[in-house]
Order: structure tokens, then C-alpha cells, then sequence
């Protein structure tokens, strides 16, 4: 009797299991006991950050009303020295934003709260693609190395029905993720439903998630974020280097001052206002959005960001693929990392970046934070 027993226990706790998604192919009990730990624990400490937010306004006001001395921080990037004429960019106010669009969109995209089963099509990986990143890495191991099917801005359009294409060895969907219009293309023919594409990259979260359904098919997304003047600057080389007419004859600093220079992307996207002036309400939603719904990795720590991805996508490679990562990183790690040398160096230039771009440090920051805190997810990723 007592062993009849034990084994209706071991049903009823199986039968229990088998009504929600596996965390991840290789996940283990103890895993998901980390996943719910960290769950609880941020739960806890809303409060707290309620608080540390609140100072972090504070500061940020504070820091626009007075100059401030330039020193280093522990990792060697500048804080700027204010002017006492800067203008200040960022509208700071009581007024409240209509987030009715952005809270729409949020229903086609899971929450880290959810556990994920890369077996299903359910959800798909979508990397939020920030330029000036490592946006290339991402989609050169996950396409070259994993042999993934993508959807991004190479599968081309014009068809009517949703295909493979092979574009040089590599395995694309046949849709545009990069423009507006190709977003809406992609969600007309099915792309969500369709079981082809095994990561979507796009630069325009908010018109990606409209692709999606919010019962049967949704957004898991990631990202690797870089330092905004970094990524500024990076840019401005690759655009150089490409002999871009748009910064012909330019220095950075004339890019710099420049229309060309991007004013605070990431929070602009996250909070779904991009052609309005964005405030710290603005800045409060991209960070609950990170928060909650995305897998944060880090230009500088890249290869851990990685890793960390592999492990939550349930990402296996064998030999020949695992060669094919190793040398992709190899020649990643071979090129000179000349942004983050002039961002060190400081100047004019750096000074008109962090002008455009105070919110997107700010929100920086915060993910550098975030990274740190979902370390509790991946204890035994290396």
C-alpha cells in the first residue's frame, strides 16, 4: 500500500509538470529552484528599488542643475564634466505619457517570470538588435555555427508565402525584420506561426511584437547592450570606414553635433516614443521592460552574455559547431576595440554625446545592474 502510494505521489507531481513548459532542455531541478529563488528575492526587494530609483531621480536632476568635477570611475569611462550653459535635453516633468500602445504590445512578449521551453514553437528568441553592438556575433553563431533558420534584414520580400531561402551557406526566412513595413508583411503571411524562424532580430521592438499572438505564439527576447557612447562612436567609425557620404569629410565631434547622432535610441524604443521629447517616465518604463521581459547580456562581457543565452535557449553545439563559435570569437577578440580607447580618452565630442544620450546612460547603467542581478539565473554557466 505504502509503495501504491508513493507512486500516485510520483503521478500526481509528473501530471503537475507536464502542464507547464520546461525551463530549458538542459535545465535541472535545481535549476529551476534558482529560477524561483530569484523570482522571490526581486519580488522582495521592489520596494528597496522603489526607493533607489527614486534617489537615482534625485541624482539625475541634481547632476543637470550643477557642474560636476571630471574624474574615473573604477572602470575607466569619464563622467563628464558639465557645463554651467549646458542645456538640459531631457524634459523633466509631472506630466503623464499614454502607454496604452506599448502595454498593448506587451501582451505578445513572455516575462522571465514564465519558464521557457526551447522545444516548443510557442515562443521564439527575439534579439533586440542595438547597433554599434554585438549584434554580429549573435546572428553569425546562431545562423553560421548553429545552422538556425533567421528571419532578419537579409531573407528579402515579394513573395507571397513565407519561404527558406539560402543566401551564401546561410538559412534566412523570406521577410524584412528590419523596416516597418517588412515587420508588417511578416505578420500578415504568419511569421510567428509559421515554425521557421528559430530567432527573429529586429531593431524595432515595439512593431515586432505586433507580429505575434498573446495566447499561442510569443516574443522571448534578449539583447547585448554597449555603453550608448561607445556605441555612438562606433558608429561613426564603421560609417567611416565604409566611406559613407553621410559623414564625408566629418570629424567626430561634426557627427557629434550632427542630426546624424542618435538622442537616447534604446529608451526611446523600449517606451515606444520616438519622435517626441522623453523624460524619466520614459526612462521608468524601457527599465521595467528590461526587467521583466528580456535575457540582458553585455557588449563587455560578451562572451559570458553568450554563454548565458546557450544556456536559456537550450543552444547544444557538437564539434565542428563549437569550432566554428571558438573561431568567431577568436576573430572577435583579435579586433581592436578603438571606441571604447576614444571613449577614455574623453572630449568635445564625448561631451555632445552624453548631451543627446543622458536617459540611455542612465539606462545603461541600470542593465549593467541587471546583468549582475540575473547572474542568480545561469550559477552554473561558466
Amino acid at each position: 500500500t505504502d509503495g501504491d502510494d508513493e507512486d500516485n505521489d510520483e503521478d500526481e507531481v509528473d501530471d503537475e509538470a507536464s502542464d507547464r513548459p520546461i525551463a530549458s532542455r538542459n535545465r535541472t531541478p535545481a535549476q529551476d529552484v534558482q529560477m524561483q529563488q530569484y523570482l522571490i528575492t526581486r519580488n522582495a526587494n521592489k520596494e528597496t528599488e522603489e526607493e533607489i530609483r527614486d534617489e537615482d531621480r534625485q541624482n539625475f536632476v541634481s547632476a543637470h542643475t550643477a557642474p560636476v568635477a571630471l574624474e574615473a570611475k573604477d572602470n575607466g569611462r569619464p563622467i563628464r564634466a558639465i557645463p554651467q550653459d549646458a542645456q538640459i535635453r531631457t524634459a523633466i516633468t509631472g506630466s503623464r505619457i499614454d502607454v496604452q500602445d506599448v502595454d498593448a504590445n506587451l501582451k505578445y512578449v513572455s516575462t522571465i517570470a514564465q519558464q521557457y521551453d526551447p522545444t516548443s514553437f510557442d515562443e521564439i528568441p527575439l534579439f533586440w538588435e542595438v547597433s554599434g553592438g554585438s549584434a554580429s556575433i549573435i546572428l553569425r553563431n546562431v545562423m553560421s555555427c548553429l545552422g538556425v533558420v533567421v528571419a532578419s534584414g537579409a531573407g528579402g520580400e515579394g513573395a507571397d508565402t513565407l519561404q527558406v531561402v539560402d543566401i551564401e551557406g546561410n538559412r534566412y526566412v523570406n521577410v524584412n525584420t528590419y523596416t516597418v513595413a517588412g515587420l508588417q508583411r511578416a505578420k500578415d503571411l504568419g511569421l510567428a506561426s509559421a515554425d521557421l524562424a528559430g530567432v527573429i532580430f529586429t531593431p524595432l521592438f515595439h512593431p515586432a511584437l505586433q507580429m505575434f499572438d498573446a495566447s499561442n505564439h510569443k516574443a522571448r527576447p534578449f539583447t547585448i547592450l554597449r555603453h550608448p557612447i561607445e556605441r555612438s562612436i562606433s558608429t561613426f567609425l564603421t560609417l567611416e570606414a565604409n566611406n559613407d557620404p553621410a559623414v564625408a569629410g566629418m570629424s567626430l565631434e561634426d557627427y557629434a553635433a550632427s542630426p546624424l547622432l542618435e538622442s537616447n535610441w534604446m529608451t526611446r524604443t523600449l517606451s515606444g516614443q520616438m519622435n517626441a521629447e522623453v523624460n524619466l517616465q520614459h526612462l521608468d518604463i524601457a527599465q521595467t521592460i528590461l526587467t521583466d521581459n528580456f535575457i540582458v547580456g553585455l557588449h563587455d562581457d560578451r562572451y559570458g552574455s553568450i554563454a548565458r543565452f546557450e544556456n536559456y535557449y537550450g543552444w547544444e553545439y557538437d564539434e565542428s559547431q563549437t569550432g566554428c563559435r571558438n573561431q568567431i570569437f577568436q576573430e572577435e577578440m583579435n579586433r581592436p576595440d578603438m571606441a571604447k580607447q576614444i571613449f577614455t580618452e574623453g572630449g568635445a565630442a564625448i561631451e555632445l554625446m552624453w548631451e543627446k544620450n543622458e536617459l540611455d546612460i542612465q539606462l545603461y547603467d541600470f542593465a549593467d545592474a541587471l546583468y549582475k542581478d540575473q547572474a542568480g539565473l545561469f550559477a552554473d554557466v561558466k
